[in-house]
């Protein structure tokens, strides 16, 4: 799985943490549909997954604002920031394109 797409499922379980429900990848794209760099759920769900793989900055920077989170944390070329690690939920989100990628 890819960097960005690790600590995107961090957040997402950190947010529910918080809130006390799951956020979906449709309620982020709610969320995000009245800004100017709205995303549909399909690609969320790809950078969650890791199909999708280092994102423009300006998406990068939408979704370390609505997370609360610096950009360095997202940026899938830094991968030198430090993790703050949270506990996951759900299964494993690998894919079977994954399964070809070591570790």
């Amino acid at each position: 799985m890819s960097v960005l797409a690790d600590r995107l499922n961090v957040l997402y379980a950190k947010w529910e943490r918080d809130n006390g429900h799951a956020l979906t990848d449709q309620e982020l794209a709610s969320r995000l549909s009245g800004t100017e760099w709205p995303m549909s759920p399909v690609y969320l769900a790809h950078l969650r997954d890791g199909l999708r793989l280092c994102p423009s900055h300006a998406v990068l920077a939408r979704l370390a604002q609505f997370f609360d989170v610096p950009v360095d944390y997202l940026d899938c070329a830094d991968e030198s920031v430090p993790d703050v690690r949270l506990a996951r939920t759900g299964g494993d989100r690998r894919t079977s394109r994954d399964a070809r990628l070591p570790g």
